[in-house]
């Protein structure tokens, strides 16, 4: 079995304890515009190239689950609470759950959201064994999609003083422009 950890680059964050990571576009198999680590399962890319890729990305995480929970995300705050009939393969069989954060308490679970401009979230009680992922763009952040997050991981026995997060890469401010009605929102919340 090659070791794939070298070429791949992934992010960690030494916050979290359970295996993790952020992907980034390098050391993956797939051509042209999809180069090189593209995970997108629905973008138009080559299924096998995207299925190598995905075994490559959990490898370099240390995850040796190849299957895992992912779903359509709609810029919501539904929270899912993931178990083993949820995983699923890069390219798997049946429907994927409509939701933009994702929780468990079972072992073995790999939790996998999707980001581009959004901030990707993971947090984790270590000590009483219950992760999350979130996809936090604008509208799920309005949405309150943290509270949710946290609130449903504490129905899974996490304690609020244990829970720990990770902020992954996301646009930076240079490359974002917010128009007013998304400021308004924000300020009215305040």
């Amino acid at each position: 079995v090659k070791d794939f950890s070298e070429e791949i680059r992934v992010e960690t964050s030494e916050k979290l304890r359970f295996p993790h990571g952020f992907s980034t576009r390098i050391g993956g198999v797939s051509e042209g515009i999809y180069e090189s680590l593209n995970l997108g399962m629905n973008r138009g890319d080559i299924k096998e190239r995207v299925i190598e890729n995905w075994n490559r990305f959990l490898e370099a995480c240390n995850i040796s689950q190849k299957e895992f929970v992912c779903g359509e995300q709609v810029h919501g705050n539904n929270v899912h609470i993931a178990d083993y009939s949820d995983l699923r393969p890069a390219y798997g069989p049946g429907e994927m759950n409509v939701a933009d954060g994702y929780v468990t308490n079972k072992p073995g679970i790999p939790l996998a959201i999707f980001t581009a401009d959004c901030v990707p979230v993971l947090l984790e009680d270590y000590d009483n064994r219950v992760a999350g992922a979130v996809h936090c763009g604008w509208r799920s952040t309005v949405a309150d999609i943290q509270k949710e997050t946290i609130e449903k991981m504490i129905s899974l026995n996490a304690s609020l003083d244990n829970i720990h997060v990770a902020i992954g890469p996301a646009i930076d401010r240079c490359c974002f422009e917010v128009g007013k009605e998304v400021f308004c929102i924000f300020v009215l919340r305040l």
